[in-house]
């Protein structure tokens, strides 16, 4: 990550420094890419290493709205409508959050970017899933939560939809 680094550093002194608009603008173009690519370049770290979980207590309903403010602040995301259908009776529950923030923004942004420049509608439903049990420490199953997100957008592709999950597609 240290080439992606420099990289940023120039573009950022670059786009101080230049005088036309124009320049100004892709400088900034430049920065905004080189986020990206060094959020994927953290995620391929982590897909590498194989890391472990952090395991927290969280209220998953504050992870979610704060994925969506920061989404919210893209501007591709300016003619979105959120709706928010959260389950109250969700307790606290472990999870990493750092790697539950990240699926979320992936799922955001992929739905914004779907939506595109028109907007649309993008909600999130929190809820108990009875059907889905896992085995607790004590061995009792215990109920799971699903969240789920949809979106206004045109949907993927037939010819796309089994690819979906491979790694890097």
């Amino acid at each position: 990550k240290n080439p992606l680094g420099g990289i940023r550093g120039a573009a950022e002194l670059l786009a101080r420094r230049v005088p036309g608009e124009r320049d100004q603008q892709t400088a900034a173009l430049i920065v905004r890419e080189l986020r990206s690519t060094t959020a994927l370049v953290d995620e391929l770290m982590v897909f590498a290493r194989g890391d472990e979980l952090k395991l927290e207590r969280l209220n998953l309903h504050r992870v979610i709205d704060g994925v969506l403010d920061l989404v919210a602040a893209d501007p591709l995301a300016h003619d979105t409508e959120w709706r928010r259908i959260y389950d109250p009776s969700i307790p606290e529950l472990e999870a990493d959050p750092g790697r539950l923030t990240q699926v979320l923004l992936n799922l955001t942004r992929n739905a914004i970017q779907a939506m595109g420049e028109a907007g649309g509608v993008l909600s999130i439903r929190t809820r108990i899933a009875l059907e889905h049990r896992l085995l607790g420490p004590d061995g009792r199953p215990e109920p799971t939560v699903s969240i789920s997100l949809t979106d206004t957008g045109p949907g993927i592709p037939e010819e796309i939809r089994e690819r979906i999950f491979e790694l890097f597609f």
